[in-house]
């Protein structure tokens, strides 16, 4: 059975710890979700000490993507590893690591989340390097939620194989990038100003090499359908000990 965890409302509605149920029990799994709209009265869940429920826990899936996206007028990198010094945002998957890891969480408790989608835009000016990499949009890329599965980059053609089997071959007049800074592909096509930041094989490479050189968990992914071919996940897959 599965360790049942409670959360404690204060009056203010803020709740400020997660116990379990029955203090000392263990599982082989543990899942908790967050989410506030469906639970009655309290405003947002506050860790005064992350220790508290990293103690509690299994393991820690973190969400190392989504750092640019759709809410924003330019074009970003969804999942960068490092830090671009380029990029006017200060988030990546190693900053996010580093926090946890010095709030004293074991690293063995943390698992780096991988993006096995992209987000796109439209009409992005090209910018001095004319990779239309940070620079300002018109809009958003003319697909539902601004997002593209990578299986779907690979079927409809942005993406092709090189000479070794690997996607690293813009089409459709995209050309594909590589910030060696951040370690993460992004495509770019001149003549619309569309741009689309994801991972590739390239990347997700580099990011289960950073799990094992952190002595992280492992890897966990957002999601399965969105590689259906496997592409991502066989890399993933014949990186990391299981």
């Amino acid at each position: 059975m599965p360790v049942k965890f409670v959360v404690e409302p204060q009056p203010n509605g803020v709740t400020e710890f997660l116990r379990p149920v029955i203090p000392g029990q263990r599982s082989g799994l543990i899942v908790v979700i967050q989410q506030r709209w469906k639970v009655p009265h309290i405003k947002e869940v506050v860790f005064r000490d992350p220790l508290q429920p990293a103690a509690n826990l299994d393991w820690i899936n973190l969400m190392t993507y989504d750092y640019h996206g759709t809410w924003e007028m330019s074009a970003g990198l969804l999942a960068p590893l490092y830090r671009d010094p380029a990029d006017p945002a200060l988030v990546n998957a190693d900053a996010t690591v580093t926090l946890y890891l010095r709030q004293g969480i074991p690293a063995r408790k943390l698992t780096l989340g991988m993006p096995f989608y992209g987000k796109g835009w439209k009409g992005c000016a090209p910018g001095p390097k004319g990779d239309g990499l940070y620079q300002p949009c018109s809009g958003l890329a003319d697909v539902p939620e601004a997002a593209y599965e990578f299986a779907q980059l690979t079927e409809k053609g942005y993406l092709t194989k090189d000479a070794k089997g690997k996607y690293t071959v813009g089409g459709l007049g995209f050309t594909r990038h590589w910030n060696s800074a951040a370690r993460a592909p992004y495509l770019y096509k001149p003549a619309t100003g569309e741009f689309i930041t994801y991972d590739d094989e390239a990347s997700i490479h580099e990011k289960n090499e950073h799990v094992m050189r952190r002595g992280l968990r492992g890897a966990m992914f957002w999601e399965l359908n969105a590689d259906r071919h496997r592409v991502l996940g066989t890399v993933v897959s014949d990186d990391l000990p299981h």
